[in-house]
């Protein structure tokens, strides 16, 4: 319980700035961020489900299981851009929030939850790296965890 408190907390700032959005009255918002709240809003659901139907696909689940039981790191699909694509996905949401209603309470309550998706990814790595060993930090390597413009770069070859 106590190593996904920071989920947990970070699921909650979420949801918390949701209903601050909804809650408090909106504040003028130029008319120009409407197309993009919409496009990060259908960027974060692509983000938030795409990723199950991967680790369901790719990740060897024994029968029964759950995608958190997956049996190998799997890097296709959203996997083969970031290493955590559902906690890119809600930060997205959180982003979607602020345009929507930047109201200081939103913008707080959204800075808060991606500070502890962030710190919850990086707490994840660790156990990731302790369950898939070798085979994880090679994935770490080649993936980044949250921005597929910056790809690491891979060694030249010699000639």
């Amino acid at each position: 319980m106590q190593e996904h408190a920071l989920i947990y907390a970070a699921w909650m700032a979420q949801l918390l700035t949701i209903a601050l959005t909804l809650w408090l009255p909106a504040r003028a918002t130029p008319p120009w961020t409407r197309l993009p709240a919409l496009l990060l809003g259908v960027a974060a659901l692509l983000f938030l489900f795409w990723p199950l139907f991967a680790l369901q696909r790719h990740g060897r689940i024994p029968p029964g299981g759950s995608t958190m039981e997956t049996t190998q790191v799997v890097a296709r699909g959203p996997f083969a851009l970031l290493r955590h694509p559902q906690y890119f996905g809600a930060m997205l949401v959180c982003g979607v929030m602020a345009l929507l209603n930047p109201a200081p309470l939103v913008l707080l309550g959204a800075a808060t939850a991606v500070a502890l998706f962030y710190a919850y990814a990086v707490q994840e790595e660790g156990r990731l790296l302790a369950r898939f060993g070798a085979a994880y930090a090679a994935y770490m390597a080649r993936v980044p965890r949250f921005n597929p413009l910056l790809r690491p770069r891979r060694p030249q070859s010699e000639s």
